[in-house]
């Protein structure tokens, strides 16, 4: 099976390690949620879970964090799937909200994240893979879309 290459730009530590706190809390509220629209395999939170782990433990060791992983292509698109779903709804939800509740200090770092989980399908080997990356580069709901805070 092709393998895809997740390279990510360099973030400061700090923004990895709120992101990561913020993720860990917000992937079980998107499925915990009754109200939640999104019904997904039971092994895609444990899966995301890894990742968010790996990510905070490298974060945790020095200033800055960059990432370079390989990938499957086929669990590169099923846990994005999955992680574009999530982000989609808790976009959602701050916009009905009127604000988002990540934190702004794990802005960089989820940005940087995000394009490069795209730029690394774009990249594909196959034309469904590198569509698909066409189709979330313009729909990936951006941490900007919404001010950050809490309910006035």
């Amino acid at each position: 099976m092709c393998a895809v290459h997740v390279q990510m730009s360099p973030v400061a530590s700090t923004s990895a390690l709120a992101w990561c706190g913020y993720a860990r809390k917000a992937l079980h509220e998107a499925v915990d949620d009754p109200a939640t629209p999104i019904d997904l395999p039971p092994d895609v939170i444990p899966a995301l879970e890894r990742f968010v782990d790996d990510w905070e433990q490298r974060a945790a060791e020095g200033p800055t964090l960059t990432l370079a992983f390989e990938i499957s292509s086929g669990e590169a698109e099923y846990l994005t799937h999955a992680f574009f779903r999530i982000a989609d709804y808790l976009s959602d939800r701050a916009k009905a909200r009127g604000f988002d509740d990540a934190p702004e200090e794990g802005e960089a770092f989820y940005n940087a994240l995000v394009e490069a989980i795209i730029d690394a399908l774009e990249h594909g080997e196959d034309d469904a893979t590198m569509e698909f990356a066409d189709y979330l580069r313009a729909f990936w709901p951006r941490s900007s879309e919404v001010p950050y805070g809490e309910a006035p």
